[in-house]
């Protein structure tokens, strides 16, 4: 007797685990991968209406004032920021390490544990910000592009930089080294441009 009801109560815990999967997106693994197109069913290219339809089922959202588009948010986080352009998401903007990519990339992690994950690790500096990015080779596709921008935690330059002449560009200190110790601060996602598709 006491072996049927302790399947009962097994059975009975599995559903109950299930059905919590299904109202938390916590536990809905499938909407927290990073892809080549974005993260979960939030993909660059669908419609900005279908997307949000989507979205709401497993999470809140909030409309961007004044632009088209929605912010994905727990509580006052802000996970993931929606842009488009003629109603078709173009954009996704990640900023919580509850999103991952299948190798184990999220916002948060330091160079030095991307170096252990891309041993082919090559930063590079935005000239117009001086913003320091990786750009993984396997996550890049024909139509999207896909950006990891890091930050020092204590305000100081990822990488020493100095700025042109006119003071509208930076570029890199040639003897400066790259602080290993700065995280990942966002990953974007872009729909290319169709004079980008060849590169």
């Amino acid at each position: 007797m006491n072996k049927y009801i302790l399947i009962s109560l097994a059975l009975i815990s599995i559903l109950f685990s299930c059905t919590n999967t299904e109202s938390n997106p916590i536990e809905a693994k499938e909407y927290w991968v990073i892809d080549q197109k974005g993260v979960g069913v939030v993909q660059i290219g669908k419609s900005i209406s279908l997307l949000e339809q989507e979205v709401k089922v497993h999470f809140e959202t909030k409309e961007h004032k004044g632009a088209l588009g929605f912010d994905i948010i727990d509580g006052e986080d802000v996970l993931v920021k929606v842009s488009a352009v003629q109603e078709i998401a173009e954009i996704t903007e990640i900023y919580s390490d509850k999103f991952s990519t299948i190798k184990g990339v999220r916002v948060g992690m330091t160079i030095e544990e991307i170096e252990k994950i891309y041993p082919d690790f090559a930063p590079q500096m935005d000239p117009h910000n001086g913003r320091v990015y990786f750009q993984p080779k396997d996550l890049q596709s024909k139509v999207s592009r896909f950006t990891v921008y890091f930050i020092q935690q204590d305000d100081s330059p990822v990488w020493p930089f100095k700025k042109t002449a006119d003071g509208d560009s930076f570029l890199f200190e040639p003897n400066g080294e790259i602080d290993k110790k700065s995280v990942i601060e966002t990953m974007i996602i872009e729909a290319k441009r169709k004079d980008d598709y060849s590169h």
